[in-house]
């Protein structure tokens, strides 16, 4: 696999698709009979559960993702400027986060910029 390009997505998709048609009670993954689910079930639940209002299960999924980074970076930033009484620490907290605690994301963005970044 390339660096860092693997997933469970298509576990995901099918959760999410079974829960907004409404046939996966009990809870169990899609592929793996009678193997509860582990990890992610809320989230994946709550994708589904958007997904039945009638937006498609992949833009529901990639809704969540969104106000989950969101507000993760929103509970970083807010930690560093209250803890240490700072925003520029919560701003850095959140950049770090971001370009995995390394400022080189930064430098790649600095040379490359233009219209067709």
């Amino acid at each position: 696999m390339l660096g860092g390009a693997w997933s469970d997505i298509t576990l995901h998709n099918g959760f999410v698709r079974s829960i907004s048609i409404g046939h996966n009670i009990p809870v169990e993954h899609v592929y793996y009979d009678n193997t509860p689910i582990k990890y992610h079930f809320l989230f994946d639940y709550f994708v589904g559960k958007i997904s039945q209002t009638g937006l498609h299960s992949v833009h529901a999924l990639n809704l969540m993702c969104l106000l989950s980074l969101s507000f993760l970076l929103l509970m970083i930033f807010q930690f560093g400027s209250t803890v240490f009484k700072s925003d520029a620490t919560g701003i850095l907290g959140a950049l770090f986060l971001l370009f995995h605690s390394s400022i080189s994301g930064l430098k790649w963005i600095y040379d490359n910029w233009g219209w067709d970044i």
